[in-house]
């Protein structure tokens, strides 16, 4: 068991170049004239399951407005001046997004499976996803999610996802579902 362990690692800080190159800075969602933004500013490898493995950004999150509700995309970004922590866990059966927002755990599991759609409030986290896990940028050509679906061989299990999110407390329970 160990020695699979030290094997995953290998794999995943060597051969998977997204996992110890951190991206600095992309768009999360824009909505109603406002943009949201984060900042990597580290990137770890936290472990490694036969599901997938985690990963830990410290981010830091911005906005950026436009008042008379134009685009917000081009539009001065205000930091915020703590980073954050928010873990990924790259799965084609189990893709997740989990952070602390308001104090409260959230775990997003992504419907990255045939005929699923990512609801606006999860927008922001396929981002993040997409960028760790295939250093995909979403924005920077608009593709239905489908198509990733297609494109990196995603089998979700939409069925398990209530289940998986209750039982997910803290980042590494991740790994042991």
């Amino acid at each position: 068991m160990i020695q699979s362990s030290r094997i995953l690692f290998a794999a995943a800080a060597f051969l998977i170049p997204s996992v110890t190159a951190a991206q600095t800075q992309r768009m999360g969602r824009c909505h109603m004239g406002e943009c949201g933004w984060t900042r990597e500013v580290l990137r770890d490898f936290v472990g490694a399951s036969t599901r997938g493995y985690l990963v830990r950004l410290e981010i830091v999150r911005g906005t950026s407005t436009n008042p008379r509700s134009g685009s917000a995309q081009k539009r001065p970004i205000k930091w915020e001046k703590k980073p954050e922590s928010t873990f990924v866990f790259c799965s084609k059966s189990l893709p997740a997004v989990m952070f602390t927002l308001d104090g409260e755990f959230n775990t997003h599991l992504l419907d990255l499976y045939p005929k699923g759609a990512i609801p606006g409030y999860q927008e922001a986290s396929l981002a993040i996803y997409m960028a760790v896990c295939h250093n995909v940028d979403v924005h920077a050509k608009y593709e239905d999610p489908s198509v990733y679906v297609e494109r990196f061989k995603y089998e979700g299990e939409r069925a398990r996802y209530q289940a998986v999110e209750e039982a997910v407390k803290e980042a590494p329970d991740i790994l042991r579902q």
